[in-house]
């Protein structure tokens, strides 16, 4: 097809109606009710089962559009050049027509529904204008969408007939669409990511009831084993172009709009009782955002590699991007082979370890609130603002063996030391005054924080404790505006500033990173409140050290012959971060809700966190490490608490220990989160 759209561009006059008066009572499938030339290009279309020709998509260039889509090259809004390998496309629906009260996904008109910018979006009060989540009844229809797949879905994968590359696909687009759901309802985003998940979810929803009706009725009809329903309305079907005439041939015995091109040169004695402009859909958008994408795919229109590049491009928006941005971390090679398991040292080294550390770690200073005294990293968080431990996580720090040869031969990565989210201890072993300033801070720009770890083209890295505290320290330029101020604090304000600013600038929000007032400052920060915000530090650190660990310890299968190594690489770690999601009540690595914080891994009822650790488990299972076995026994709603906590409790040592092998510091631990 490419190759023929790629002919000479000079139109052929030819009177494609010449043939119409001695036209027979009967088409054929090389016939036409209606027809059409390409105002630009020697083609002519035809169609025996469609009363409109739409235009076919023509560019070369594929670019995402300012509704989320693209444009002409959208599957799910524009019907496209025909391609076995997704045959299913041509049965997507059509948004149903006002007047067509029988159109089986009627209820679901959300899915055809566009993000209006002032009616969906619910926008932010806090530092960032410009960002929000879709509006709750939006959110609600699609959910109702989603949950009426859901049940189609389950229906199924009963059916053992059912071909493995229509499982895998349900399977993704479900997945993945659920997830998508969780996210544009609770984490707030600009505009445009939010338009863009919301067609993500609408397409995977089109596309998986599109492959559960072309297997459940419109494959046995084109196989001749079953008979055409007349309930089935060709004109809600999205249809096909395509140049072959057994294709035309089968579309039609199925009721499937199919639009036959081919060169004027070979028009002969075909039949055209009608010809037509060519048709583009008002829903169509092709102007690009104002800060447009890169171009996502050039080549021919026929081309498949478009569709595979479409789904590889909004990858990027349903993914949390490792901030520690490392696929594999080099090691020495150790002097003897490895044995099974965490490599242990022996009882003498632990002896001196013991020894030599008790020596080496900084002693705590009888004031534990200056922020420029050393601090030991591996004790537990104290002070006004510490949330309470986890008693099977407390001490998980403080056990870990620092002379395992795994991370004596470690090579250290350039963002090892630093930190996502600001490190608690930052703010639970500072002196008052920092804590009221930093705390302030954080109650102000919180949301930028989370907009820097989850929006998809975000360029943010983890920062050093130190560029941490002059973040926290912004308002202080304010307060010294009056003053002359060290040139070197100047510049790590100037640093501070764009270090948060600067990666968010094109995506079409603006963010006051210092509090426009220094009125919460009068007094000392509700203590509360500031366990909150130092909970959701330690939570929000947690989870994407959790997925660095995970990108580090786990890799993808090696591709079959003919695979893709890239898109089997994006698609693995998706997978895997949608297992990590599993572990917390939000489904979600950057937002951290204190209200559900008694639904996670700090739940004080065992049958609730019993579920938290062990899909937590189930994460680890699948690392490079194997897990010990005082970690492996049964969790279950029935191991009494005795059990469980010990089971626990060695699970949170062996991950201790392990990000410690990996990383070379102590992780920040997950807390309790008591509700005021």
């Amino acid at each position: 097809m490419s190759a023929l759209m790629q002919e000479s561009t000079i139109p052929l006059k030819i009177d494609i109606l010449k043939n119409a008066k001695t036209a027979s009572a009967r088409l054929s499938f090389n016939d036409g009710r209606i027809g059409a030339i390409f105002p630009d290009k020697p083609f002519f279309i035809t169609t025996i089962n469609s009363h409109f020709i739409p235009k076919p998509p023509l560019s070369h260039d594929m670019h995402l559009c300012t509704d989320g889509r693209f444009g002409e090259h959208d599957p799910t809004r524009v019907p496209q050049f025909y391609d076995e390998t997704i045959c299913h496309h041509v049965v997507i629906s059509r948004r149903p027509k006002a007047d067509d009260i029988d159109h089986p996904y009627r209820d679901f008109i959300a899915i055809w529904q566009d993000v209006e910018t002032q009616r969906d979006v619910v926008w932010s009060q806090g530092s960032m204008s410009g960002i929000g989540i879709l509006r709750r009844d939006f959110l609600e229809d699609l959910q109702r969408a989603y949950n009426h797949i859901d049940i189609r879905c389950s229906n199924a994968f009963k059916h053992s007939g059912i071909p493995d590359s229509y499982r895998l696909l349900l399977k993704v687009c479900h997945s993945r669409m659920g997830a998508l759901l969780q996210r544009i309802g609770k984490v707030s985003s600009d505009l445009m990511t939010i338009k863009v998940m919301v067609t993500t979810a609408q397409r995977f929803w089109l596309e998986m009831a599109a492959a559960m009706d072309y297997m459940d009725y419109f494959r046995p009809m084109m196989d001749g084993l079953a008979q055409k329903n007349p309930c089935r309305k060709s004109d809600r079907l999205m249809g096909a172009f395509t140049t072959n005439v057994d294709v035309v041939q089968s579309f039609c015995a199925a009721g499937i709009p199919v639009y036959f091109v081919r060169p004027l040169t070979l028009f002969d004695n075909q039949v055209i009782l009608k010809v037509v402009p060519l048709l583009r859909s008002s829903s169509i958008i092709c102007e690009l955002p104002q800060c447009p994408y890169p171009v996502i795919f050039t080549g021919a229109p026929s081309d498949l590699r478009k569709h595979i590049a479409a789904h590889k491009f909004l990858k990027k928006f349903q993914a949390c991007r490792d901030p520690f941005n490392f696929e594999t971390v080099q090691f020495l090679p150790p002097p003897q082979p490895p044995s099974h398991g965490p490599i242990r040292s022996t009882p003498s080294q632990k002896h001196r370890h013991q020894h030599s550390s008790q020596k080496s770690r900084a002693k705590p200073s009888n004031s534990t609130n200056s922020a420029n005294q050393a601090r030991d990293k591996f004790a537990d968080l104290s002070g006004e603002y510490a949330p309470p431990p986890i008693p099977a996580w407390a001490s998980a720090n403080t056990s870990i063996n620092r002379q395992l040869i795994r991370s004596l031969r470690r090579v250290p990565g350039k963002y090892d030391n630093c930190y996502y989210f600001p490190d608690p201890g930052l703010i639970t072993y500072a002196n008052p005054d920092r804590q009221q300033t930093y705390l302030s801070q954080l109650d102000h720009c919180f949301d930028a924080l989370q907009f820097r770890a989850s929006n998809a083209a975000s360029n943010a890295l983890p920062l050093l404790p130190q560029q941490w505290r002059d973040v926290l320290a912004l308002s202080l330029k304010r307060s010294q505006s009056g003053k002359a101020i060290a040139s070197n604090s100047a510049k790590r304000f100037s640093t501070a500033e764009e270090t948060l600013g600067l990666c968010m600038a094109t995506q079409g929000v603006e963010v006051q990173l210092v509090p426009p007032t220094r009125g919460l400052l009068d007094g000392p920060f509700d203590s509360q409140r500031g366990k909150a915000i130092v909970w959701q530090l330690c939570e929000l650190n947690f989870r994407f050290e959790l997925l660095a660990l995970d990108a580090r310890l786990t890799s993808a299968p090696p591709p079959k012959p003919g695979e893709d190594s890239e898109d089997l690489h994006s698609n693995f770690r998706l997978n895997r971060q949608e297992c990590i999601m599993q572990v917390f009540p939000e489904s979600s690595l950057s937002l951290a809700e204190p209200a559900l914080a008694n639904l996670g891994l700090s739940a004080a009822d065992w049958t609730t966190r019993y579920e938290r650790l062990q899909a937590l488990r189930e994460v680890m299972a699948r690392w490079c490490v194997n897990i010990p076995d005082d970690a492996t026994g049964v969790l279950g709603m029935h191991t009494s608490e005795e059990t469980g906590l010990r089971i626990e409790k060695a699970l949170a040592c062996h991950y201790a220990q392990t990000f410690y092998d990996y990383f070379g510091r102590p992780l920040i631990l997950p807390r309790s989160h008591e509700r005021a």
